[in-house]
């Protein structure tokens, strides 16, 4: 059996041709990805498909990786969430987002909810 295989980008990272086993999980993908990257997991939005799209399976970290990506050979975008859970946790209403949103900055980080 084939191992799975995945283009992954980590802006401004160029991208990587990471391998893993068949039945790896995609907590597994996470931790080969901060290996890789040196992106904490905890931080990882990963996007897929197109238009790209979050990947958040039901089975969470657990999840086997051919349920995801059923061909076994996908792009990956990994983008960074500031502070991880702890930070979805401890984000501002939509209102004050919003209005933070709305005033100038001198760098601008992206953000997914």
């Amino acid at each position: 059996m084939a191992d799975l295989q995945f283009k992954v980008t980590v802006p401004p990272a160029r991208p990587q041709r990471l391998r893993l086993p068949r039945g790896a999980t995609l907590g597994e993908l996470r931790a080969k990805i901060e290996d890789a990257f040196g992106a904490p997991a905890a931080q990882q939005v990963l996007l897929s498909g197109y238009p790209p799209a979050p990947v958040q399976p039901a089975g969470g970290v657990s999840t086997p990786l051919i349920e995801v990506f059923p061909s076994g050979r996908e792009a990956i975008t990994v983008q960074l969430q500031e502070g991880g859970a702890a930070a979805a946790a401890a984000a501002p209403p939509p209102a004050a987002a919003a209005a933070a949103a709305a005033a100038p900055a001198t760098a601008q980080i992206q953000k997914v909810p």
